[in-house]
């Protein structure tokens, strides 16, 4: 029977949404068996690193791979779930899409995961 926390993907942009949504789906990530964090390429932008939050994701105890997603000019939404099919994940966590407004307020989350705290039940 496959659980939601089989296999979990992150879609990790960077943008406070992302770490919302990491935030608010702390009970099944730190059940999962395997944990996939992946950033979609952004030719015309600076592509996030998936390999930060996957340091962050370690610190607390939990084992991720991170992975930079090729975008083949379709939209991010896309490229993350024909990633989370390949995978074969169960579940796909990630932020809103940010306006181009919001996108302003975007920036490396590190300042707010310092202050998340996450548990691991051993």
């Amino acid at each position: 029977m496959i659980t939601l926390e089989d296999c979990i993907a992150i879609g990790w942009d960077k943008c406070i949404q992302a770490v919302h949504a990491v935030g608010a789906a702390t009970a099944f990530i730190q059940n999962a068996k395997r944990i996939h964090v992946l950033t979609v390429e952004e030719p015309q932008e600076e592509t996030a690193d998936p390999h930060r939050l996957v340091e962050y994701l370690a610190w607390h105890g939990l084992n991720a791979e991170g992975k930079v997603v090729p975008r083949a000019h379709e939209q991010v939404g896309h490229a993350l779930l024909a990633t989370a099919r390949e995978i074969e994940a169960s579940l796909l966590v990630m932020g809103a899409t940010p306006t181009i407004a919001s996108k302003r307020q975007c920036s490396e989350a590190r300042p707010y995961m310092r202050c998340a705290k996450v548990t691991t039940h051993s």
